[in-house]
């Protein structure tokens, strides 16, 4: 690994257990026009594998590379801000580890940061393919919306320390939408970069539950931002959680509502529709699996899982959001954004 002259740009970058994916990372910021950087990568692990696949890697590239690791999973917004404590300039670039950014990927942010003073901006994030919940994880975004992701950002690091960082009680779940509603609070709101451009490839996942159930530990990070912090999209945030909820227990009781003779045969009604449409989606997924060259397959028996069990999920998480919130107003003050006192009563 050769040294460079001076360096302006600090990437950081967490990564966990995805080596292939880090590999084309690596390759694109190895092909970048602007070389003046340094790369801060945090090992969240699998320990030891991961760091002794970085060590053999690492003398592959031209650029600094600083490998730094707390031993344990910090996730991705608490990773985030141990990496930027070991960044020596003062521009921070956040990129994602399943991420390849276009070749004039720092040379935008220079522009932008260094040369025209910018504390906050954000890129477009896009995928060869469009997404397709729950199986094929890709992005879709138009060029023109205005939504902050961590995969594609950068800040002043004055700034960034101004905000106190990625919010780590969050971490794992909206910590990216948080710090950029919480620049837009204290009086930056960040700029949309159009031309600042990261590559997310499609990625084909087999459909668990537990992906798509709320868990207690993610209401609770869902009621922090709706409850305690002042965003303007928080009340956004919470129709789309609770819309598709709605729209499902309303076609359950409406057809519920005919004689209580066919009471089975009407329940079975909005499940069959609901049903059907989820085939539609599944018919497309597979024409995305075959036009696409994903590295692993959905089996018959997964699809079969998605459409048996989808459907009453989001009945499911509406009753247990609903639930939450009727708590806190029986209890006020019980789901303090204090951390120590969600230990306390749970």
């Amino acid at each position: 690994m050769n040294e460079i002259a001076s360096p302006h740009i600090s990437v950081v970058v967490c990564t966990f257990n995805l080596r292939s994916s880090l590999s084309q990372l690596l390759n694109g910021l190895n092909k970048q026009t602007y070389p003046y950087f340094e790369l801060i990568l945090v090992d969240n692990g699998p320990f030891p594998d991961n760091s002794n696949h970085l060590a053999l890697i690492v003398p592959q590239y031209h650029f600094p590379i600083k490998i730094v690791s707390s031993n344990k999973n910090l996730g991705p917004g608490s990773g985030r801000n141990f990496g930027v404590q070991h960044a020596t300039f003062n521009t921070i670039a956040f990129i994602d580890d399943d991420c390849i950014p276009d070749q004039n990927w720092l040379e935008i942010i220079k522009r932008e940061v260094i040369d025209s003073h910018k504390k906050i901006i954000v890129g477009h994030v896009y995928s060869q393919t469009a997404p397709c919940p729950p199986f094929v994880h890709a992005f879709f975004l138009l060029p023109n919306d205005k939504v902050f992701l961590a995969g594609n950002c950068a800040f002043a690091r004055e700034w960034f320390k101004h905000l106190g960082g990625f919010d780590e009680f969050l971490n794992t779940w909206a910590e990216d939408f948080e710090i950029g509603e919480k620049s837009i609070l204290n009086g930056v709101d960040f700029e949309y970069i159009k031309d600042l451009r990261v590559n997310h490839p499609p990625v084909l996942k087999p459909y668990k539950l537990t992906d798509h159930l709320m868990t207690y530990n993610f209401l609770k990070k869902y009621f922090y931002i709706i409850r305690y912090k002042k965003y303007q999209y928080k009340h956004r945030l919470l129709f789309h959680t609770i819309k598709k909820g709605l729209i499902k227990l309303f076609f359950c009781l409406i057809f519920l509502l005919p004689p209580l003779s066919y009471c089975p045969l009407n329940f079975l009604i909005p499940i069959l529709f609901f049903n059907l449409h989820l085939m539609f989606k599944v018919i497309k997924v597979k024409g995305l699996i075959k036009t696409y060259p994903f590295n692993n397959h959905i089996t018959a028996g997964n699809f079969l899982y998605f459409i048996l069990t989808f459907w009453i999920i989001d009945i499911v998480n509406l009753i247990f959001l609903v639930t939450f919130m009727i708590y806190d107003k029986i209890f006020p003050g019980t789901y303090s954004p204090d951390k120590k006192l969600f230990k306390k009563f749970f």
